[in-house]
């Protein structure tokens, strides 16, 4: 990621990730289940630890409560024995919105809690954790929510329905060299964006002045009575 900042800018940047590209080489897939590489992780908030409770949100997965709600969430003192402790390098989901993208990755270094609403599971040593996030995110994975998902008015993907979900995947080396690269590749679209942004702000800004000065005299003078 660090080295899809350095590039970003040089000439050859599209030439760097190509050369990665090339490092794949031909991979060897194996169509796996769910149920041969993850397990619920979640473990009960028995003693009502004092950890900081968390939200899933479609757009940036794990987000403090106190950040994605105005009221600030869940109050401090609440009792939250029932809630979900989640461990670093752990998903969640929400199983009544993940057709939306709710799904967060904890890459923090503390535990957290979730409300026990949300369905907790981690990977084993097979598979690459930052391959399995890119891989979450495709249509791919989508079609599978839609074939498996189950209930009436609102629809739900429970932890089982995961389980029978099924994913291609090469070794977990060469899934660390995937799950980099499309990590480069966000790295770099994404500082593109705020350079975009930027540059977009500033043009607004000089035609916001450039319109300021070019107002007629009579629309910024103060209006008296008796006079137009």
């Amino acid at each position: 990621m660090e080295r899809a900042v350095l590039c970003l800018g040089k000439p050859d940047s599209a030439q760097a990730v190509a050369r990665e590209e090339n490092n794949l080489g031909t991979l060897t897939w194996e169509q796996r289940k769910f149920a041969e590489f993850v397990e619920a992780s979640g473990m009960r908030n028995s003693k009502n630890l004092n950890l900081e409770s968390y939200s899933v949100s479609n757009s940036f997965g794990f987000v403090p409560q106190s950040e994605q709600f105005e009221n600030g969430g869940t109050v401090a003192d609440a009792n939250k024995t029932a809630y979900w402790i989640v461990e670093p390098g752990s998903f969640a989901y929400n199983p009544a919105r993940i057709n939306v993208g709710s799904i967060g990755y904890l890459a923090t270094s503390e535990n957290v809690i979730v409300s026990s609403l949300y369905e907790v599971f981690r990977s084993d040593e097979t598979c690459d954790d930052i391959f399995l996030w890119y891989w979450l995110k495709t249509a791919l994975f989508a079609r599978q929510i839609e074939a498996l998902q189950e209930g009436g008015v609102r629809l739900y993907f429970f932890f089982d329905k995961l389980l029978r979900s099924s994913i291609a995947m090469p070794s977990v080396k060469e899934q660390s060299l995937i799950g980099a690269l499309f990590a480069k590749l966000d790295s770099l679209i994404t500082l593109h964006q705020r350079e975009l942004d930027r540059q977009r702000a500033g043009v607004f800004a000089s035609k916001t002045n450039i319109e300021h000065r070019h107002q007629p005299l009579k629309s910024i003078l103060p209006v008296q009575a008796g006079v137009r």
